[in-house]
């Protein structure tokens, strides 16, 4: 990477060319300012400095100067960030940066690469590393950096997910440059701690709030005057990662040259948690990583140094300091240390040093702890008894013994409260990854737009219903869309009997459609639990077609399923029953992620369609490319259904769901002259998201990746099944398509008992951070169904759990 190579006369020549409208004929002074890859000047009219003029170096890719652009505009509109954050100004043609060759500037001047430019406003104020530290200086520089990332926090930028060296996530990217450290015992020092990072603070960094921070905010990107900040400058570090190293990055150059710095940090907490709580596990961690920061600056300029001996001055700017402290980090008792970030954070620490407790009170004296009322969450026990009291006891709560509180999610991962991290095997509904940025971005845009319904015209009903129809095969024409896979289903009912003039639906045993009072009554996986042994009056129930434990096996099994349909129409006939509709789940879900025999429904559908009967699909659960070899679980099946019902994937968790069907059965509904008309069925934000989970469907090859991980995970498990000493003697059954599988724990391979203990294996699992359920007839079958990021790590991870899992409860 190498500068531009602009003078200040050529960057003034610059500023007179692309921005003339904004400096206008007053005076022009450009002055060149520190910098490291880059160059910046400051631009001054008429004596003043008004502006900032930054030239990227050649390789600085659009994307990151596009995200830089995106954070200086969130922090600019941020509460309490407006006039300490800089803002972008747009050339004379609007733009907000222009790509240039120092030629384009100047002809006589060389035809150097194309850099991108942009000017932007300057700010009052003096680096802190000019300004006197004082208490209130230091709460100061806490709370705005707090509030920096509290504004951060929504925003999702793919150019900030990347490498970068100064990320502290990275840290052990400077071990090659470690022997540019001259002196053997400064180097062995940066390597003890960098070997505490590795061992303590990595496995820590997998479990703590990740985000996007300014992840530079040294003491000369930090502006003040007297006891407040007024500026944060220099954006070109910004990247996602863990949010607690943008306070650990402050902190290394925050404590340079302080008397005391234990009471400056806890001076600079008290501040950030004002706006920003940080858990215990980030505190724990806090210490570690700014030694790793500071190891990782003094590596760096050491190298740097070598290669740059011109630029030395600037880049040992903070060397000696940095060594400085951490020399005193090394000799601080590092338990005094944590309970003096817990005490200005507001956690209780019993019996605290009396170091500790001495710093806390002349904290609390100076800086009392101010905790905004937003951000003093609930505990797990008042959400509980909250619940209790005030939610139906119908409303159930995953690990009622030990509930998780999650706050956050991404990708495959949940987060609890404090930092905690879980894989999700079971979410079906944030189908393309919790909190994808893409769909979370389409959503945001949209609502910010426009909202309302289908009685006015809008593109996104027209966009997203053509890609989704595209999807399915060509005679599925007709969309209806609503909130819910209930109330898809209901529709779907409602479709079928009107249609065909019949109310009379069959259905197959333990399968599950919805809670309206319709539904319930398909449901018998519900209303079997009710103690209802017989069909409801208008239902009929065939056989699961279950090939592991059902009544039929082998490799003529899928006709002989089928033939169970053919036989109980025949009987309803018989009696004088006409049938309007045959529904099954293509895969079925709460029956224990049953995976029916090849041939079954196209046997199933030949029989229906000889009466007269509709073909009803639900793919509310495994739809959207879960299967990895299809869009849809039906396709799989080699049939193409009347009608199909659409949900949870859908809107990667927004409340949206479709009815697709046949146009003929579309206009036997309009033809009872009753309008259809859901509030918010095709609203142009749900149009939106489901559009965008589409495209990253397609873009990012989910469908692909659940074939290719589906498979490694049911290899994985098979392993297992025939290696493992326990899980060899309980797996009975491993079954599934894409990421869409069953595993079927069993007392006794052999009688196929079901093993008791499956849903005890499937909580115990939350110990290793997996998060498991169990189903089927028998409570015994893990139900795999993560989100379709899922890959081969976190099959691995599962694995351990559940062999960990397994031997403990055998070895009970």
């Amino acid at each position: 990477m190498s500068a531009p190579g602009l003078t200040p006369t050529t960057a003034a020549s610059l500023i007179r060319w692309q921005y003339g409208s904004v400096v206008g004929s007053a005076d022009l002074a450009v002055a060149a300012l520190p910098s490291y890859v880059d160059q910046n000047f400051e631009v001054s009219l008429g004596g003043a400095p008004r502006f900032v003029l930054k030239a990227a170096n050649a390789d600085e890719s659009d994307a990151q100067l596009d995200a830089e652009a995106a954070v200086m505009t969130a922090l600019s509109k941020a509460d309490g960030l407006s006039r300490v954050t800089p803002r972008l100004v747009p050339t004379d043609a609007g733009e907000l940066k222009v790509h240039v060759s120092l030629s384009d500037i100047q002809p006589d001047l060389p035809s150097t690469p194309k850099f991108w430019v942009r000017l932007i406003t300057h700010l009052p104020g003096r680096p802190l590393a000019e300004c006197t530290l004082t208490a209130e200086l230091a709460h100061d520089v806490g709370r705005k950096l707090g509030r920096v990332d509290a504004a951060l926090a929504p925003l999702e930028l793919q150019a900030t997910r990347r490498f970068l060296r100064w990320d502290l996530a990275a840290a052990n990217s400077v071990q090659p440059v470690m022997p540019c450290i001259a002196d053997v015992q400064r180097r062995r020092q940066v390597e003890r701690h960098l070997a505490v990072f590795n061992k303590v603070v990595v496995p820590a960094l997998a479990k703590v709030p990740l985000g996007l921070i300014h992840n530079d905010a040294n003491d000369y990107n930090v502006l003040c005057d007297g006891d407040r900040v007024t500026g944060i400058v220099d954006f070109g570090d910004i990247v996602t990662t863990a949010v607690v190293c943008e306070a650990a990055v402050c902190l290394a150059y925050l404590l340079m040259n302080r008397d005391d710095p234990l009471l400056v940090a806890m001076q600079f907490l008290r501040g950030y948690v004002s706006v920003r709580r940080l858990s215990p596990a980030e505190l724990r961690i806090l210490l570690p990583l700014v030694a790793t920061r500071l190891c990782v600056s003094v590596a760096t300029s050491a190298f740097e140094v070598q290669r740059q001996p011109e630029n030395r001055e600037y880049l040992e700017v903070s060397a000696k300091g940095a060594w400085e402290l951490l020399g005193k980090i090394d000799a601080m008792d590092e338990t005094v240390a944590l309970e003096c970030f817990q005490l200005s954070c507001g956690y209780p620490v019993p019996n605290p040093s009396a170091q500790a407790a001495a710093a806390a009170k002349a904290l609390d004296a100076v800086l009392p702890l101010v905790v905004p009322k937003e951000d003093k969450p609930h505990t797990i026990e008042e959400i509980v008894a909250f619940r209790r009291e005030h939610c139906p006891r119908t409303l159930s709560i995953s690990f009622k013994d030990s509930p998780l509180k999650i706050t956050r999610g991404r990708g495959c991962w949940l987060y609890t409260e404090t930092g905690e991290k879980y894989l999700d095997c079971v979410n079906n509904v944030c189908h393309v990854g919790h909190c994808h940025p893409r769909v979370v971005a389409a959503g945001r845009r949209q609502m910010e737009l426009l909202n309302t319904n289908t009685r006015f015209l809008h593109d996104g009903l027209v966009d997203y219903s053509t890609a989704l129809l595209g999807t399915l095969p060509g005679s599925l024409d007709t969309v209806f869309f609503v909130n819910s896979g209930t109330e898809a289903n209901e529709l779907a009912l409602r479709l079928a009997r009107t249609h065909t003039k019949r109310r009379h639906m069959v259905v197959c045993d333990h399968a599950y459609h919805g809670h309206t009072s319709g539904l319930i009554d398909i449901s018998p996986y519900k209303y079997r639990d009710q103690g209802k042994r017989a069909d409801p009056e208008g239902t009929s129930t065939i056989s699961m077609p279950d090939p592991y434990r059902g009544r039929f096996t082998g490799e003529d099994a899928g006709r002989r399923y089928g033939d169970l349909l053919g036989e109980k129409l025949g009987e309803l006939a018989a009696e004088g029953v006409e049938v309007a509709g045959f529904w099954a789940e293509t895969l079925m879900g709460v029956g224990g992620n049953v995976v029916p025999p090849d041939g079954w429904l196209r046997g199933c559908y030949a029989h229906a369609r000889a009466r007269g009967v509709v073909c009803i699909a639900d793919e509310v659960q495994v739809g959207f490319g879960r299967v990895g070899t299809h869009m849809w679980a039906f396709e799989a099946q080699g049939v193409v259904p009347d009608i199909v019902t659409l949900g949870k994937p859908i809107g990667n968790g927004h409340p949206m769901a479709a009815v697709v069907c046949r146009k003929e059965i579309a206009s036997s509904f309009a033809d009872t002259g009753v309008e259809y008309f859901a509030t918010f069925g095709g609203n142009p934000v749900s149009m939106a998201i489901g559009l965008e989970v589409l495209r990253v469907i397609e873009s990012e090859k989910l469908m692909q990746n659940a074939l290719s991980t589906g498979d490694y995970f049911q290899a994985a498990l098979r392993r297992l099944q025939s290696e493992d000493p326990g899980c060899s003697r309980v797996i009975g059954d491993v079954r599934g398509k894409g990421l869409f599988i069953g595993c079927e724990l069993v007392a006794d391979r052999a009688t196929k008992e079901p093993w008791a203990l499956a849903s005890r294996v499937a909580a115990d699992m939350k110990r290793a951070g997996v998060i498991i359920t169990t189903d089927g007839p028998h409570d015994n079958v893990l139900k795999i169904k993560p989100p379709v990021v899922f890959d081969n790590s976190c099959v691995d991870m599962f694995c351990a759990a559940l062999r960990a899992s397994v031997a403990k409860f055998l070895a009970k």
